[in-house]
């Protein structure tokens, strides 16, 4: 019983460890490359991505092409710009990060399951 215990306390102690995982990329753009702009607004949304086949917040978030972390990086962005008339952002910055359930869940589901919070900050710019 002792034993089962202090395995037990051990195994949570892992998992709390484990969560709250983050990654950030900053000074990002999505502009054409254009020097001259105005500063149009600002923007800071967040969503829960459902990666597969990988880690929460794992090494899969820079590979824009393949994930849906880009799906989701892309519509935000796109919508943003959008909404305040502009032609792109600047001073993007993308957190990816997980909570101790997000890590539970993808080890239940032996690495099957990955879901992670996207964080998008920046500016939006335009053209003068």
């Amino acid at each position: 019983m002792k034993r089962a215990s202090f395995l037990l306390s051990i195994f949570c102690l892992a998992l709390l460890l484990d969560g709250c995982v983050a990654f950030r990329a900053t000074g990002m753009a999505y502009f054409p490359g254009q020097s001259d702009f105005e500063v149009v607004g600002h923007f800071r949304r967040s969503c829960v991505v459902q990666e597969f086949f990988g880690t929460p917040a794992g090494g899969n978030l820079f590979n824009f092409s393949a994930y849906s972390s880009d799906d989701e990086l892309r519509k935000i962005l796109s919508e943003e710009v959008e909404k305040f008339g502009g032609d792109g952002a600047i001073n993007i910055r993308v957190d990816f990060e997980t909570k101790w359930w997000h890590s539970l869940l993808n080890k239940i589901t032996a690495r099957v399951y990955a879901p992670a919070k996207l964080t998008v900050e920046g500016d939006v710019v335009r053209r003068p």
